[in-house]
């Protein structure tokens, strides 16, 4: 289950591979806290203090993390940028081609800006 909600429904049997192994070294009440953290826990209200450039990512297929908590915190911080692309919560490493081209995409629109 946790496989499929990190890495997506069809996961690659090398990334479950790797998430299998990291795992084995957090112990669970770690991972217990993590869990219940993203239930809890709200910062949005320190978000409007923020003043540089944030780029938000999330996979339209995440499992963990409900869309709306993602646009409340793009709606919460001025300052933000929200990208979607189609993957799951594990964006970073599942598509990492794509992810890059985003936050290389939000780097030069900074450098742009600067200019």
């Amino acid at each position: 289950l946790t496989e499929r909600v990190l890495l997506g429904l069809r996961p690659n049997s090398a990334w479950v591979a790797r998430l299998r192994a990291t795992l084995s070294g957090v112990p669970g009440t770690t991972l217990s806290a993590r869990a219940a953290g993203v239930r809890t826990i709200d910062v949005t209200r320190h978000l409007m203090k923020v003043r540089c450039p944030i780029l938000l990512r999330q996979g339209r297929r995440d499992l963990l993390i409900p869309r709306k908590a993602t646009q409340k915190i793009a709606a919460s911080c001025p300052t933000s940028r929200l990208e979607w692309l189609d993957a799951p919560h594990m964006l970073l490493s599942t598509h990492a081609a794509e992810a890059a081209a985003l936050i290389e995409a939000f780097c030069q629109s900074l450098d742009r800006a600067a200019r």
